[in-house]
């Protein structure tokens, strides 16, 4: 009777230790942040910092509370009257509504905090998304998983798999990943797959946010975080029939196909790999060069930008020769993956690297082709949350064999910012759910047009 009590006290206490920590820690730190006149974005951010930790702890408490080998003895004593199970269906619904209370009061403290602090409230559209994507799904994941974990039988595998996760998705293994001389090496992709499927928490918080982008609310981060929600409700329900269900074998489905969407190409800005085209171009990149006259240009550029999980292109480039030509070359970031080139005239075309060939069965003067493209930069990102591409990066065609990296004697290598094309027309048509500024002058609603000699991108949500 006596050891019965005393694992019903550690019961009650670790559910103590939730609610205070749930509710009093975050609050205290909130206030702490309006007293310092901080901004609603820069108070997330904060918070973002340190969230881990406290999820964490967390995690421990709803797992010692919860954890079937701790209430074996309640369970049998109650069972006749009650049912099996009984502490731990009650502390599960106990659980919920501190945290649908502690997040509720977060979140409309934030609003608070932006309200009264942000001159312009920039960032209270935004706000919300960026509350669910890094406070609380992430919160309500690490519930899950120790109300998970707490059902296992076999306490000493239960307790290794807490820790396994809890080390998984903790700042620690960020140092796994960075700026890798072979980052296409089987090894640092491993590496890169397995991290990502534990980013549930804001990545790189010791770096300060780029408030262009947001913090990091991009759709591949939530379908990790749809993953872990998924995979363990359809465990609980798996474990509270005590068999596979057709609930539960659907919710694993549907965690297997957020895994795989989570993993598909997309446009993420992390310090950790944004300098991979230093390693890239490191061998091949020169001094500035003298630009070649190569006796065509591209006249006209008609568009159609689409921002989503990564930038996909397709329009309509018209090029124009000095003279009869077979054989045109244009430069196009070899992250920016080519899936169709056609034209009026017959042609073949080749890619190697950067650099896309286009042969014609006869000379011609004028050549007009069509084209699709999609993919993203490490640094110079593009999806649904901003964008920042620059006019002197190749990220859309330009005619010609271009330097897209510098090597400098005195000075570190770096992209070459001097890059241009001819001056030419261009129409630009953008599909994006925010504000776009472009050095083209906006003659309709999603349409910009003018002349340029280059073409710069920047937007953003916020």
């Amino acid at each position: 009777m006596k050891n019965i009590l005393t694992k019903e006290m550690i019961r009650r206490k670790s559910f103590c230790i939730f609610c205070m920590i749930s509710i009093l820690l975050p609050l205290t730190y909130q206030i702490y942040l309006n007293m310092g006149n901080q901004s609603g974005m820069a108070t997330l951010y904060w918070l973002c910092r340190y969230w881990f930790y406290l999820c964490a702890v967390l995690t421990v408490a709803v797992y010692i509370c919860l954890s079937s080998s701790l209430l074996e003895d309640v369970d049998e004593t109650i069972a006749g009257c009650r049912g099996s199970g009984y502490y731990q269906r009650k502390g599960l619904g106990r659980f919920l509504v501190v945290f649908i209370l502690s997040q509720a009061i977060v979140f409309l403290m934030m609003e608070f905090v932006a309200v009264r602090n942000d001159a312009t409230g920039y960032a209270l559209p935004m706000l919300p998304k960026m509350f669910l994507c890094n406070l609380l799904l992430p919160l309500l994941i690490c519930l899950l998983v120790g109300c998970v974990l707490a059902q296992w039988q076999n306490q000493h595998h239960s307790a290794i798999a807490l820790i396994v996760f809890l080390v998984m998705s903790s700042p620690l293994t960020e140092m796994m990943l960075g700026n890798k001389e072979h980052t296409n090496s089987w090894g640092n992709r491993l590496s890169y797959i397995l991290r990502h499927i534990f980013a549930i928490f804001y990545e790189e918080a010791n770096w300060w946010p780029n408030e262009q982008v947001g913090l990091q609310t991009e759709w591949t981060r939530f379908a990790v975080q749809f993953f872990w929600i998924l995979l363990c409700l359809g465990m609980l329900c798996s474990i509270k029939k005590r068999k596979l269900c057709i609930s539960g074998c659907l919710l694993l489905a549907c965690s297997v196909a957020c895994l795989v969407y989570a993993q598909l190409p997309a446009s993420t800005y992390r310090h950790y790999n944004s300098n991979t085209d230093f390693y890239l171009y490191k061998e091949q990149a020169n001094g500035l060069q003298e630009a070649a006259d190569i006796g065509y240009t591209i006249q006209d550029y008609d568009l159609k930008l689409d921002f989503g999980r990564q930038l996909k292109v397709e329009g309509t480039l018209v090029i124009e020769a000095e003279k009869p030509m077979d054989a045109f070359v244009f430069t196009l970031y070899r992250g920016y993956k080519l899936k169709s080139l056609e034209s009026t005239q017959p042609i073949t075309w080749s890619l190697q690297d950067d650099l896309v060939t286009i042969h014609t069965e006869k000379p011609t003067e004028q050549l007009s082709i069509t084209l699709q493209y999609q993919g993203y930069n490490n640094l110079f990102y593009s999806n649904m949350d901003g964008a920042m591409l620059p006019g002197w990066f190749p990220w859309y065609p330009m005619a010609g064999e271009k330097q897209i990296y510098l090597n400098f004697e005195t000075w570190n290598s770096e992209y070459n910012t001097y890059n241009r094309i001819e001056p030419a027309h261009i129409r630009l048509d953008v599909q994006a759910p925010f504000t776009l500024v472009s050095n083209l002058a906006q003659t309709s609603e999603r349409v910009y047009e003018g002349e340029s000699d280059s073409i710069c991108v920047a937007m953003s949500v916020l």
